[in-house]
């Protein structure tokens, strides 16, 4: 769908039935034609160490569920041009 549409965004759910969230995001990565755009990857159960690990792969951010609207909202302003992007420990929620 990511290649057809070429979204602003795109929100990720790291655990997926079938099939691993990092997994889809790393296949995204790869792919030249929607490799840049932005992931937020979203999580129930991701530790420190994973989140890390997303982030500096080139996710956009980690956020963990119950989502906090706010957040999302904010950080897809700094994706579509608004506030300036913020480092990536500022952007773990």
């Amino acid at each position: 769908m990511a290649f057809s549409l070429h979204p602003t965004a795109i929100l990720l759910d790291y655990n997926m039935p079938f099939v691993n969230g990092e997994q889809v995001f790393l296949g995204l990565r790869e792919n030249p034609l929607v490799a840049t755009i932005p992931v937020i990857l979203i999580s129930g159960k991701v530790d420190d160490r994973t989140e890390a690990r997303l982030l500096k792969m080139g996710a956009f951010a980690v956020l963990h569920k119950p989502i906090e609207f706010e957040r999302l909202v904010l950080l897809l302003d700094e994706i579509s041009g608004g506030d300036p992007r913020p480092s990536a420990t500022n952007r773990k929620n």
